[in-house]
């Protein structure tokens, strides 16, 4: 969790598969990593279970079937957010990376001005690497 300046929190939610150790190690090797806590990933198995990703309409959009890693992706960062939304955490933010991140030194900067300018629940930003 990191605190913002103006006293607010953001929950950090890293993304990885438990079987992931390296990719795991190499994430928390980078500044910033400290204010993450591992969520550990979905595989296509739970999706079995779960019934959460549809693929047949992926199949109708994508014209393919979808790749194991497309399934655990999608419901990982389905499930994180769930987790996030059911909880009514305190915290009004969440930011959520994949194990593979790498981070600027300034990112928490870039949060910080943009959170100035964001509402509490209720908005997604999404932060891509040129």
């Amino acid at each position: 969790m990191y605190r913002l300046k103006n006293g607010e929190s953001i929950d950090c939610k890293v993304i990885s598969l438990k079987k992931d150790y390296y990719r795991r190690k190499k994430f928390f090797y980078q500044k910033n990593s400290e204010f993450f806590e591992i969520f550990d990933a979905a595989t296509p198995e739970l999706n079995r279970n779960l019934n959460l990703f549809d693929e047949i309409a992926f199949e109708k959009f994508y014209l393919r079937k979808p790749l194991p890693g497309e399934i655990g992706c999608t419901l990982s960062h389905y499930l994180v957010l769930r987790e996030y939304v059911e909880s009514e955490s305190s915290t009004p933010f969440i930011l959520v990376a994949e194990d593979d991140a790498i981070f600027q030194d300034n990112l928490f900067d870039v949060i910080e001005e943009c959170a100035d300018y964001l509402p509490s629940k209720g908005v997604a930003m999404r932060l891509i690497q040129k």
